[in-house]
């Protein structure tokens, strides 16, 4: 099927003005200074710094822990920052939680920060030299994220999000919400080798303009060795 064209605002909200090298224009992706109004959004080892920008000046307005208030950040990294209008979003891997955080912060015309909720997405640790994993394009928020099997693992992993609600859930934990149904895994027509391992190549998309954020995912069965590119109109795996 053709993919379907993102709507008007969402793709002139994807073209605004970005200080972070792209590699398509209207599609930003997760850098650690991002620029909303007059201000300067700064990641730095784990936390938020706000500084206001106007004539020859820098004006220190906020900080704030890149994580919630009940959220323990050891075992974690956090280093990829977005925007989408006054909602700031801090991506990173928790190794102690086991999958993608993603951090919700409100901006304020004053360059405040309130901490609006986490969410955590079941993935394999998805950082990769060859590219960043999370893109954004207007409200949407896009997400590669190869599970790695192998034929001795104990099952398929399939990812899950859910809010974090100050606990670490088991895998069978009610409070996970599936992304992924069978109708949208596809395979290759190639023939796999048994004895090689394979990846659940996961592309998950995020709406962030909803007040739980809503999420769904789509994925191809595949060889392990990958490379993913976002356009405005499609993902490429």
């Amino acid at each position: 099927a053709a993919p379907m064209a993102l709507s008007k605002s969402a793709a002139d909200a994807g073209a605004a003005e970005s200080i972070t090298n792209v590699q398509t224009a209207g599609v930003d992706e997760g850098g650690i200074v991002k620029q909303a109004g007059d201000f300067l959004i700064i990641l730095r080892r784990g936390r938020l710094f706000t500084v206001r920008v106007g004539g020859d000046n820098l004006v220190p307005a906020a900080m704030s822990d890149a994580y919630g208030p009940n959220v323990n950040p050891q075992g974690a990294w956090y280093d990829e920052l977005l925007i989408s209008g006054t909602t700031v979003v801090v991506v990173g891997y928790s190794y102690a939680r086991g999958g993608t955080e993603i951090g919700l912060f409100d901006l304020d015309e004053r360059g405040g920060l309130r901490y609006r909720a986490t969410w955590h997405l079941r993935s394999g640790d998805y950082y990769s030299v060859r590219n960043y994993a999370s893109r954004l394009i207007g409200s949407t928020l896009v997400f590669y994220s190869p599970l790695m099997m192998s034929p001795w693992s104990g099952g398929l992993p399939l990812p899950q999000l859910r809010r974090w609600d100050g606990r670490t859930a088991a895998p069978a934990d009610p409070s996970w919400k599936r992304l992924l149904p069978a109708t949208r895994i596809f395979r290759t027509d190639d023939d796999f080798d048994p004895m090689q391992p394979l990846a659940l190549h996961t592309v998950t998309r995020c709406d962030l303009t909803q007040a739980d954020m809503a999420c769904e995912s789509t994925a191809v069965l595949g060889p392990s060795s990958r490379v993913s590119y976002v356009s405005q109109g499609s993902t490429w795996v």
